[in-house]
């Protein structure tokens, strides 16, 4: 199985964190971590950590002159993306020519369970997997192609580097960016989603539960059921609902983040499960309980005025 993940300096932790929960539930793994550029020492530590648990280490530099290029928008929900986002675009022309799949993971992930069924899916004419994000619509008609094929998140692929080459992918990705500068906002992401709607293989939300997918109160759902997905609406509805109770893959998309002061993610504390097991972080307190605890109230009090709201209205 190989892995990729990128990161910078800043995100080493939590790329280790998550690559600690990828190879305490899965064997035979081979880890590529993209970059920019770390520190000698961080290389170390990444390295270290992944073959402390048993896997093959590779790292790859990649030219930033490339990565500049990039649009980065400053968007404050956005900040906390660094430009190492961008690295997963060049997989195809950074990885040897014999890797022919790999699962893209970004660093706020957690990793529960075996993601054998999710690399044996069979890729064969599809560029990419992924899961929809909900709704999607506005970002479909703000990236000029059809809502039908609905938006999908980049946290979590399957990448299908035969088909990649094949097809020249990392090149018409580096024009997208360049030639729709002043259309992106959620830098590669969008790019892809421009680029491979066509070509994407529609995942279950079971191998990426975004954090949407835990608070799926009645507005969510019904604006679910007005999305493109509609005939998909049931089966999408009950995988949430089964998923979320006991989740192979945490995908922590919304800050404030586990390791963030007031979050209220309801399974924050895998985080710090998998932290615990880690070699360089075993040591990581969690954030104040009271400040998670205020934020948990909160946030769900907001999501009941919210329900209450839709359903006065409606």
């Amino acid at each position: 199985m190989n892995i990729v993940c990128a990161t910078d300096d800043n995100f080493v932790q939590h790329c280790c964190i998550m690559l600690t929960s990828v190879l305490l539930n899965n064997s035979n793994v081979s880890v590529f971590v993209l970059s920019e550029g770390l520190s000698s020492l961080n290389q170390n530590i990444l390295q270290e950590e992944v073959e402390f648990r048993g896997g093959v280490y590779n790292y790859y530099e990649v030219d930033n002159t490339i990565i500049k290029q990039f649009p980065m928008p400053d968007l404050e929900e956005l900040r906390h993306i660094s430009s190492a986002t961008y690295c997963r675009l060049l997989i195809d022309k950074l990885l040897p020519v014999d890797i022919e799949k790999v699962i893209y993971l970004d660093c706020d992930v957690i990793i529960r369970k075996s993601l054998k069924e999710l690399w044996d899916i069979d890729m064969n004419n599809f560029s990419i997997a992924a899961v929809s994000q909900i709704p999607s619509e506005n970002d479909c008609i703000r990236l000029k192609y059809d809502p039908r094929y609905a938006y999908f998140n980049a946290g979590i692929l399957v990448i299908n580097l035969e088909y990649w080459r094949m097809n020249n992918v990392a090149d018409h990705l580096i024009s997208c960016l360049i030639n729709n500068y002043n259309t992106i906002i959620y830098h590669d992401q969008d790019a892809l989603n421009i680029v491979l709607h066509e070509s994407r293989l529609v995942l279950s939300p079971r191998w990426n539960m975004l954090y949407p997918f835990f608070i799926t109160g009645k507005r969510f759902f019904n604006e679910l059921k007005q999305t493109m997905l509609e005939n998909k609406f049931a089966k999408f509805r009950t995988e949430i609902k089964k998923e979320k109770k006991d989740p192979i893959v945490i995908h922590y998309s919304s800050k404030p983040k586990p390791w963030e002061e007031y979050c209220y993610h309801p399974w924050k504390n895998e985080y710090f499960k998998y932290a615990a097991s880690s070699k360089h972080f075993h040591t990581i307190t969690k954030p104040d309980i009271l400040n998670s605890f205020y934020a948990s109230l909160k946030q769900n009090f907001r999501y009941f005025l919210s329900n209450v709201k839709w359903t006065f209205l409606k």
